[in-house]
């Protein structure tokens, strides 16, 4: 990764918000009270039937962004809309994903939005207090949250259902509920983070004891080796729930695992989709994971609350990587600004590339995750300069 020029990354990152800002108000026109999820040859295929796709609740929670970052009412009124229609279709509370949805798509963010204004809206709070307990019915004996593939799978996106969990045992005092986010935390840890820092994707387990069988993968090239936006989900998960506890062993897992990344990172900005995928022909890049990267780095910079020099040089490392990850996707390639056919923001990213799904496409985590890693980087700089 070359060193970038920090000074002329401000302008630049404001002119991407601004064209991003565009862009979405150009689809909300175009599909209005639909949730696109993924694009096909460019043009979005919204989802407009339940069940949902957990990751549509990344539609609303751009606008949320947006809303922050602008102060305009519009975006303030388009998100809420968004949220509720997310609502409207969310009859299972406790399915895989939920928390996902839920606490890094829109009602997190419209919670606290509604706090900033000074009036707390009771019935957002009680929906993200619901759904965060209701995940614990997926809580096995053998210390860990069953995925959607069944009682014995245990994945690496699971662990972004733990916040909405630490969320609701907050608001709520419920101690059990800390307890079994831990556990789970403990146990992706324990089964998933290699001691290199690197990820595997999914274990089979046995849900009465705990044991870790083997590494599996639907989403990555082998079991064994280490899915991109896997890896940065890993990154953002635990620095996510090592802040809202001032746990340091999740923090420290965060940086383990942000140091891998960033190794690979410093090769390819944009990385291959799985950073073991054979190399020829090139492994297709996933535009999302680099996005979720610079989010993931910023969350980890935020949750380093050590004092001193060496950690406040380490704080602005993690920020200035992340930073060199998105003036890269602000490039053309990456960039939909100069093609007026794209309806998304970002280029070239995966949805599954196993499954054949979303290859080389925009994918809604992907935009969401990069609209929030700018609004954070554009805060940053206006504050440097």
């Amino acid at each position: 990764m070359s060193i970038p020029d920090f000074a002329s990354m401000l302008p630049r990152f404001e002119a991407a918000l601004s064209w991003a800002d565009a862009q979405v108000r150009r689809t909300i026109e175009r599909y209005p009270d639909q949730l696109p999820v993924v694009t096909e040859n460019g043009r979005w295929r919204p989802q407009t039937t339940s069940p949902l796709d957990p990751a549509a609740a990344c539609w609303p929670g751009m606008m949320w962004v947006l809303a922050e970052a602008t102060e305009e009412v519009y975006w303030r009124e388009q998100a809420e809309r968004y949220s509720r229609l997310i609502e409207s279709h969310w009859d299972d509370v406790s399915r895989p994903g939920t928390g996902f949805a839920l606490y890094f798509g829109g009602h997190r963010r419209w919670h606290e939005a509604t706090v900033r204004e000074g009036v707390p809206e009771p019935m957002v709070l009680e929906f993200l207090i619901r759904a965060g307990a209701a995940t614990a019915a997926r809580f096995q004996p053998g210390g860990y949250l069953s995925s959607a593939r069944g009682a014995d799978s245990l994945t690496l996106e699971s662990l972004l259902d733990v916040p909405l969990m630490l969320l609701a045992a907050n608001e709520t005092q419920d101690q059990q509920l800390v307890e079994q986010a831990a556990r789970h935390c403990a146990t992706v840890r324990r089964c998933l983070v290699r001691g290199d820092g690197s990820v595997a994707t999914e274990a089979q387990m046995d849900p009465a004891t705990g044991e870790c069988r083997r590494w599996v993968t639907n989403v990555g090239y082998r079991g064994d080796t280490c899915w991109a936006r896997g890896l940065a989900w890993a990154v953002l998960g635990f620095a996510t729930a090592g802040r809202m506890l001032d746990f340091e062993p999740w923090i420290e897992t965060a940086r383990r695992s942000g140091q891998y990344l960033i190794e690979k990172l410093s090769l390819r900005p944009v990385p291959p989709w799985d950073f073991e995928a054979p190399a020829d022909p090139p492994a297709p890049r996933d535009s999302s994971a680099a996005a979720v990267a610079a989010a993931a780095l910023f969350a980890l910079a935020d949750a380093e609350h050590r004092v001193g020099q060496e950690q406040a040089h380490q704080r602005r490392h993690l920020q200035e990587v992340a930073l060199a990850v998105l003036d890269t996707l602000c490039e053309p390639e990456c960039l939909a600004s100069e093609d007026a056919a794209w309806e998304a923001l970002l280029k070239h990213g995966i949805g599954n590339l196993p499954a054949g799904w979303a290859v080389d496409e925009s994918v809604v985590w992907g935009d969401a995750f990069f609209v929030e890693a700018l609004h954070h980087a554009v805060r940053l700089l206006r504050c440097r300069s």
